[in-house]
């Protein structure tokens, strides 16, 4: 079986780290799979493989400010991606 770039999908046959995408660009690792030869055990493969990948409609928490840090924080059209005015 092969992904739709051409590349072969190891994933089932592999152990793999699933990602979350977030709308600031950014690519986090989320949940780690075991293949089937190690599911149930302490073992992983040698070599991991990439596995799927969700969108979140979220930054990423490296590029949010916190509350209380000074700035002006801005609404974010989830559609457009652009600042569309201050928070209140």
């Amino acid at each position: 079986m092969t992904l739709s770039n051409g590349e072969p999908n190891f994933v089932g046959t592999m152990c793999s780290w699933n990602y979350v995408r977030y709308t600031c660009g950014c690519e986090k690792q989320s949940e780690f799979i075991q293949c089937e030869k190690w599911n149930g055990t302490i073992g992983k493969c040698k070599k991991l493989v990439k596995g799927g990948s969700k969108a979140s409609s979220n930054y990423c928490p490296t590029h949010l400010i916190a509350d209380g840090l000074g700035g002006t924080i801005w609404k974010i059209d989830p559609e457009t991606n652009t600042a569309v005015g201050p928070s209140e």
